[in-house]
Parts: structure tokens; sequence; C-alpha cells
């Protein structure tokens, strides 16, 4: 908002409405940076494109990493086929070219494999680029600035304003009619799940101390308003006078939208509708994590599960199994085991995983699944 107060204050509202001389931000720095040269067009051009490709350079490695950790975790949901590929995490690394190096004795000394090694969602990142591409060929033929105006509108759209809204909505709905009973979550350890009962609890219980109650119904009351306006108002034909003619039919972007919120709706309703199909299975989801604690500022780590003075537990490996079990009890489905690293504070390790062995009858260590995702575990 600031940022568009600033265009607004800088660039008369005349040349706003001329498209002729380019767009608000580049107007912006031409009266700003551009008074600082003979050559003012020139000079801000120059300006916005480096500032156009370091933002589009961030905003590129940004999307990537958490769009695909965002596939992901779909996948360990089990919503998509062939889970078990996107779930899990390979390592193609720098490192894994290095020790295959090595194998011909040739070795760089100042670079140790170990180091070097991570693992990755490969198979999320494989899906991510696939659905990046099918982007790029679905406006292939339409012209660069037209197929700029149909990416961003939908981003804009379904992103920001249409699942804000939605986020808003269940912000309120919180606060005026309280979160559900937090079912127990089943573990491999702990299938039964023998200590877990419901979370209780009002949202005021729940937020106490943490969050003001007049501030956060009025934040997201605002925020609801400010993103249900968009997703109304490009139901409207823009007006020829203040937006001169427009080369794309005004309805492309929201059309699409609500196609691709369809599509994916669907798609859901068929993951449900599988399982219905399936009367006499359930479909489970069971998580075994493995935590490491950090080395805090105070001292040392522990390792997984130890209460020393580190600064906190760390989620180093998780492996989680889906299976459609009988819902009488009396034996497993089609189930299969996926893992997952997720972070590794010793470098050496970083190139694989291998989970400490117990026995049939081993207790799982002392953990404090405080602040975690995991709290209702204990």
């Amino acid at each position: 908002m600031a940022v568009n107060l600033c265009y607004m204050a800088v660039v008369p509202a005349a040349d706003q409405k001329n498209r002729a001389l380019g767009s608000v931000a580049q107007q912006f720095f031409e009266n700003t940076f551009g008074a600082l040269s003979s050559d003012p067009a020139y000079t801000s051009r120059r300006v916005i494109n480096v500032f156009l490709a370091l933002s589009s350079f961030g905003n590129i490695v940004g999307t990537t990493y958490t769009a695909a950790r965002m596939k992901q975790e779909i996948a360990k949901q089990g919503f998509i086929p062939k889970a078990k590929f996107f779930a899990q995490n390979k390592d193609v690394s720098f490192g894994r070219l290095l020790k295959w190096l090595e194998k011909f004795d040739l070795r760089i000394p100042f670079l140790t494999p170990d180091y070097h090694s991570e693992r990755t969602p490969v198979g999320a990142l494989v899906l991510h680029f696939f659905s990046s591409l099918v982007l790029i060929l679905a406006t292939y033929n339409l012209a660069p600035e037209d197929a700029w105006h149909v990416l961003t509108g939908l981003g804009a759209y379904l992103i920001t304003a249409l699942f804000g809204a939605l986020l808003a909505m269940g912000i309120l709905l919180l606060h005026f009619r309280g979160p559900p009973a937090t079912a127990p979550v089943a573990t491999a350890l702990h299938p039964g799940s023998p200590n877990q009962r419901p979370i209780p609890g009002t949202w005021a219980e729940l937020t106490r101390g943490t969050v003001v109650p007049w501030a956060s119904v009025t934040a997201a009351a605002i925020y609801l308003v400010g993103n249900v306006y968009p997703v109304l108002a490009t139901w409207v034909p823009p007006s020829s006078t203040l937006f001169g003619t427009q080369t794309l039919d005004w309805y492309v972007v929201p059309v699409t939208s609500c196609c691709l919120l369809a599509f994916g709706s669907l798609w859901f309703l068929g993951f449900l509708g599988r399982a219905r199909l399936r009367r006499t299975e359930e479909f489970r989801i069971e998580r075994q994590p493995e935590f490491d604690r950090d080395d805090g500022a105070g001292g040392k780590g522990t390792g997984s599960g130890g209460q020393g003075d580190g600064g906190g537990l760390i989620l180093i490996h998780e492996t989680v199994t889906l299976s459609w079990p009988s819902a009488r009890g009396d034996g497993f489905g089609d189930g299969f085991g996926m893992e997952e690293l997720q972070g590794n504070t010793n470098p050496a390790n970083s190139a694989g995983y291998e989970p400490p062995p117990r026995g049939l009858n081993d207790q799982p260590p002392a953990i404090d699944y405080s602040r975690t995702d995991f709290a209702n575990m204990a």
C-alpha cells in the first residue's frame, strides 16, 4: 500500500491514465532517478529493469522452493497418484557428483562431498516444473503483455484475493464459533493413541495472552472486505474511458480462475469418492517424526529428544505411511511408506539418514513436543 501511495504522490493522475507513457512504475522512476540524468527516459528504464530482474529472480527462487514443498505435503496426504515418488526426498546435489568423481580418483581438496550433499523434494520439483510448463504453453500464442496480465491475474485472483477472503472468513468463524475439537493423531509407535485427548477450549482460551480480540476481528474484517472487492469487481467489464482499449477479453482471468478452482474441487471430490467406494477400508495417515535439538547460543544440543540448553527442536526426519487398513481392524490394504528428510544439523549425515535401531518393545525417546505441530502426541 505504501508503494502505491508513493506512485500516486509522484506520478500525476493524468499520466497514470495515459498508457502510452508506460507503466506507473516506469513513470515513477522517470520522475525520480531520471531527474538526475540528461536522458530521463533512458536512465529510468535502466533502473527499473535492474529492479525488475532482481525481483523476478527472487520471486522465481522463492516460489520454486515453496511450491515444491507445498506439492510434497499434498503428496504426503495421498491426494495425488504415485504419492511416494512426489513425497520422497532424493539426493541430486553437487555432493553426489563429487562422490561419483571420487570413484575415478578425482578429488577436489577443498570440496568435501558430505558438506555439499542435501536431499531435496525432487519429485515435487519435477511436478512443479511441468505445472509451470503448462502455464507457459497455455499463454504461448498471446502477446507478452497479455500473457503477463493473464498469469499475474490468475495468481492475484486465486491465491491472493480468493484464498485471502477465505482465510479472513476462517479467522472470523474461529472467533465467533470457536475451533473444532482436535482429533488424536495416530502414529506408527502409538497406532491406538492411548494417551491422546481432544484439545478443548474456545478460541479466546487458546489465544489468551497472545491475541487482542478486537484487533484480530477488526483486521480480519478489513482483510475480508479488501479481498472480496477484487473477487467481485473482476466480473465487472472495465471502462474503456479509464483503461483504454483492451486487447484481451476482460472475462478471461475470472473464468479461468473459476475453472481451475472447479478442477481442484473435482479432483478432491474424486479422492473422497474413491475412499467411499472402499467401504470395508479406511484411509489412514501415520507420521513418525524424528527430532534433533538445535545448538542454541546457550549450549550444545543433546540429540534427538534430549533435554538440554539448545535453541529448540528441529524436525530432521519424518516417516509417513499411507495405508488402507480394514475398517474392522483385521488387516491392512495397499499401504506404503514414505520418508522425508526435512533438515539435518550434522552435515556429514545430510546425504542420508538412518533412524536409530529399535526393538519391538523399545519405547520412543522422551521428547518435549510442546510448541510444535506434534504437541498432542505426548
